[in-house]
């Protein structure tokens, strides 16, 4: 994933500010959203089991994982626990999907819209790659 990362980098930067407003660092952050990624695209069998239990259904018909907001939406109307969330994502990725979960898509949403609106833009864009690990 070095240089590629499968949800656009507004949302990303959303998604680790909301993070860091939760206390988990940039660095852990980065490190919880490749976990989503990762778990999200290739599910072993807990973690599929789980996800179709909730009804979320994070990949396109070509098997593309769809925009990280749709995906917390999914989240959102599911409903899940942390023990949902823990056997999906294991214990890091877990708690950090759910900070981000009770924030909602729609505060993610409008933090995207507002990084690309920024005049530091590029400077958050590229911080986001840094954390990510795709730097």
């Amino acid at each position: 994933m070095a240089d590629y990362f499968p949800w656009a980098l507004s949302e990303m930067a959303a998604a680790v500010a909301v993070l860091n407003r939760e206390n988990i660092r940039s660095t852990r952050a980065g490190s919880a959203l490749r976990e989503a990624a990762r778990v999200l695209q290739q599910p072993g069998p807990l973690p599929a089991e789980q996800l179709a239990r909730l009804g979320i259904m994070p990949l396109d018909a070509s098997g593309r994982l769809l925009p990280f907001t749709s995906i917390v939406r999914q989240f959102e109307r599911a409903d899940p626990n942390n023990r949902d969330l823990m056997l999906i994502f294991g214990v890091q990725a877990g708690s950090s999907v759910g900070a981000l979960v009770r924030y909602g898509a729609d505060v993610l949403s409008g933090l995207a819209a507002e990084v690309e609106r920024s005049v530091d833009r590029e400077f958050l864009i590229a911080d986001t790659r840094r954390v990510l690990g795709l730097d």
